[in-house]
């Protein structure tokens, strides 16, 4: 019912591969990822990774490491990254041997985007590329406004894509299986005909919490 995590080895800034603890991720993930690393090879440089999949654990660290000041970068707390839905990777960006906006144009092809607005080198998070799959239509109903009940587009679309895996999100309860069934079934009724959600919204089956609203 969940959807698949792969156990995968990948070239890592640590020298060697990916640390095992990192390194899961989705099927279209992995796809989107080799294709993007050969064309980065056909162009001359080389896709490295620094980080990959998060636990619920590792998030709740990388949050707290940001909190306290010990990483510039922001890292929000569990449920809200896609790290932890195997959905997200850093990269080294010196690795690449191009422009960041070359690389943003390679990405586009295999369906990664970018976490930030414009390819700047020196920006937070520019290392940071997400495959959405089909939770991009949850960012697309948060970004146009037609539900509030997350902090953000990318929080409720990363909530859905967590959810999907089987790991808990903490605003959606302990258990997985209602937030899941619900953010699938609203995926499924944003994608064929954005009125249903209304009504669906109303069904007593399911936790309100776990849909958008």
């Amino acid at each position: 019912m969940f959807a698949p995590l792969e156990d995968i080895q990948f070239k890592s800034i640590y020298g060697g591969d990916l640390p095992k603890r990192m390194a899961r991720c989705t099927p279209d993930m992995l796809t989107a990822l080799r294709l993007a690393a050969a064309d980065v090879k056909t162009a001359g440089g080389e896709l490295i990774l620094s980080d990959m999949y998060r636990s619920y654990d590792m998030q709740f660290q990388a949050h707290l490491d940001y909190v306290t000041g010990k990483k510039s970068a922001y890292s929000p707390p569990p449920g809200g990254s896609m790290h932890e839905a195997g959905r997200a990777f850093d990269l080294d960006l010196s690795a690449l041997k191009m422009k960041l906006s070359e690389f943003w144009k390679i990405a586009a092809k295999h369906s990664l985007k970018p976490i930030i607005d414009t390819p700047s080198e020196g920006a937070n998070e520019a290392w940071h590329f997400d495959c959405r799959g089909s939770h991009g239509l949850v960012y697309d109903y948060y970004a146009a406004r037609k539900g509030d009940n997350f902090a953000s587009p990318y929080t409720a679309m990363a909530a859905s894509a967590i959810v999907s895996t089987g790991v808990k999100v903490d605003v959606l309860g302990d258990d997985p299986v209602p937030g899941f069934i619900h953010r699938r079934l609203a995926i499924w009724m944003v994608a064929s005909d954005p009125r249903r959600v209304r009504a669906f919204r109303h069904s007593s089956l399911i936790p309100a919490q776990a849909m958008p609203t």
